[in-house]
């Protein structure tokens, strides 16, 4: 996942982002490599729907596997898939996200998840 920095166009067209040492710490590790700038308005931010679903089931399933609180359990996977906040994410973000936890959680602990309203036994 590339990291998404956030700011505001001001009124003479420059660009002030809300967390400007972090931009040029990641500008960095890019010395002398060509980028991509994109720039758009924000999407929604990831749903209430969404939220409850991590939180239910996603953590709380991974917690249990893990022997570990949700809180324990949350962290480790912003650190595992280099999320600094879940509640910034848009909603798309949030989705590969989510995705991406999935096949982790299958592929490295044989643990599945299952999609948001789906049920899972007999």
């Amino acid at each position: 996942m590339h990291p998404i920095f956030h700011g505001v166009v001001t009124a003479d067209g420059s660009l002030r982002l809300k967390e400007p040492s972090r931009y040029r710490q990641h500008l960095r590790r890019l010395k002398n490599k060509p980028v991509v700038l994109i720039v758009r308005e924000p999407s929604e931010l990831r749903s209430a729907s969404q939220n409850a679903y991590y939180h239910s089931v996603v953590v709380r399933l991974l917690s249990q596997e893990f022997g570990s609180t949700d809180r324990e359990t949350h962290q480790l996977l912003k650190r595992e898939f280099g999320v600094r906040s879940t509640a910034t994410l848009e909603s798309g973000e949030f989705e590969d996200f989510l995705e991406r936890v999935r096949a982790w959680a299958l592929l490295e602990h044989n643990v599945t998840l299952p999609l948001p309203n789906e049920t899972i036994g007999p």
